[in-house]
């Protein structure tokens, strides 16, 4: 999480005891808001609350503006209450969307996931459509997915042979695999095609992928039959 620090003012100092919590031995009582505007704060109070809610939550994991939009309406604040905590929290910097995208893009090659896929995980968390189509242009650059599709290809693949080998024999399946036009290949190109478009990688880029990988097994091959005596 992004510029996190220690927030001074309504919410408590970071790692202190939030204004109006119970105290030891008894429940805080952030998980609702205050009953009314004269219930010793009005406002203010729902403020303080939602504020302290929000912190929690992001204590938990980074969220966007909108997720903790939604969860501070679920729980029946008021909307002046939740844009004010949501510019609160811009302030000190616990919100950033920006920032929040950014790592997501980075994370990306570590879970194996491609661009199509990560944007509509990023707008499903209430990313903005041009920010997240301008982060991805700028944390994705030309030639990155299609290296990307080539790496999680050559694993999957790996995969998929030894699945057949399981099923075959491994003779039968070094056969099988090394006829150009053989069903069980036809058939593994399919999956992997489809695997990859599930991983959300554009149509192109794991077709040339697939024909690539394809045409490498087929070179492979032809070396293999032209060195046997």
């Amino acid at each position: 999480m992004a510029g996190a620090r220690p927030v001074s003012g309504g919410a408590g100092e970071a790692g202190d005891e939030p204004a109006g919590s119970a105290g030891a031995g008894g429940a805080a009582r952030w998980d609702r808001p205050a009953g009314g505007a004269g219930a010793g704060g009005g406002e203010g109070l729902g403020l303080d609350q939602a504020l302290a809610l929000a912190l929690r939550w992001l204590g938990l994991r980074a969220r966007t503006a909108r997720e903790i939009a939604r969860r501070l309406q679920e729980r029946g604040f008021p909307e002046p209450v939740v844009a004010a905590a949501l510019d609160r929290l811009r302030g000190w910097g616990y919100i950033d969307d920006r920032q929040l995208a950014r790592d997501q893009v980075e994370g990306a090659q570590v879970r194996h996931i491609g661009p199509l896929r990560l944007r509509a995980e990023l707008l499903r968390r209430g990313i903005a459509p041009p920010l997240a189509d301008q982060v991805l242009a700028e944390g994705w650059p030309e030639g990155a997915e299609l290296e990307q599709a080539r790496q999680l290809a050559r694993r999957r693949w790996a995969q998929l042979e030894g699945s057949l080998a399981r099923r075959q024999g491994a003779e039968a399946s070094l056969q099988a695999r090394d006829r150009p036009g053989s069903d069980a290949r036809r058939r593994a190109a399919g999956r992997l095609y489809r695997y990859l478009l599930g991983r959300g990688f554009h149509a192109q880029v794991a077709e040339r992928v697939v024909r690539e990988l394809l045409g490498d097994l087929q070179d492979g091959a032809g070396g293999r039959a032209g060195a046997d005596p």
